[in-house]
This record gives C-alpha cells, sequence and structure tokens, in this order.
C-alpha cells in the first residue's frame, strides 16, 4: 500500500514536471518570435542587425577605452 502511495506522488510530480517544461518551451518560443520574428527572411534580417549593433558597441568601447588610457598618460594626475 505504501510503495503504490509513493509510486503515484512521484508520478504525480514527474508529470507536473513535465508539464512546466512543456510550457517553458512554448513561452521561449514565443519570445523567440517576438524578438527575432516568424519567418525565415525576418530571423536574418533581425539576426543581422543585432550583429552589427554588438560589432558597433564593441569597437566604440575600444576606442572610448583606447582615448581615455591616452589621456590618463598624457595628463599625469597621479605619479605611478
Amino acid at each position: 500500500m505504501k510503495k503504490s502511495k509513493k509510486t503515484a506522488k512521484i508520478n504525480e510530480v514527474y508529470g507536473s514536471s513535465q508539464n512546466i517544461k512543456e510550457q517553458d518551451i512554448k513561452k521561449l518560443q514565443k519570445t523567440f518570435e517576438q524578438f527575432f520574428g516568424t519567418t525565415s527572411e525576418e530571423i536574418k534580417e533581425r539576426s543581422k542587425k543585432l550583429k552589427r549593433r554588438f560589432y558597433i558597441t564593441g569597437v566604440m568601447l575600444i576606442v572610448v577605452t583606447i582615448i581615455t588610457y591616452s589621456l590618463i598618460q598624457n595628463l599625469k594626475f597621479v605619479d605611478f
């Protein structure tokens, strides 16, 4: 009797976890479609735009870092 109750509880927990996983997958798919689009052409176009933004942001960060470093070296507020 005890074993059947335990197995029933295990099956209930496992079944609900599978249901949660399916719901999470559906939410992820909806989020992906909202962000990138539903067709392959939209996905390609939006991913290219996103990739460009990352590259531009990276280049800008490098330029700002180099300018800041050179200003600090030339001004020498504190002698290291």
